[in-house]
């Protein structure tokens, strides 16, 4: 979870929301007794290219399209595209550029 803290113009009063950000690497069907057989090492091949951008998700709603990388050893998101709707989705989420 992301926390965001949004203040008014004159600082005056405070609130802290909470937004869900994920991101999706790929999709994939599998049958149940396919499901039933996963196990440590298992393989689920994705719907994704590996050269192809991966989806970031702002409380389900698909906000931008980017490549993972790696920071400092962990895995990192880089953004290559905004969807339109970014913003009006994270500001219903609680967000905003002002508060960064």
């Amino acid at each position: 979870m992301v926390s965001a803290d949004n203040n008014e113009a004159d600082g005056s009063q405070a609130s802290s929301s909470q937004v869900k950000l994920s991101i999706e690497l790929g999709r994939s069907v599998v049958s149940g007794s396919q499901a039933g057989q996963l196990d440590v090492g298992s393989v689920i091949e994705l719907d994704t290219e590996v050269d192809e951008s991966v989806e970031l998700r702002l409380n389900d709603q698909l906000v931008a399209k980017g490549t993972p990388i790696v920071v400092d050893e962990e895995i990192g998101f880089q953004t290559q595209e905004i969807i339109n709707r970014a913003c009006e989705a994270a500001r219903r989420a609680g967000w905003s550029p002002e508060a960064e």
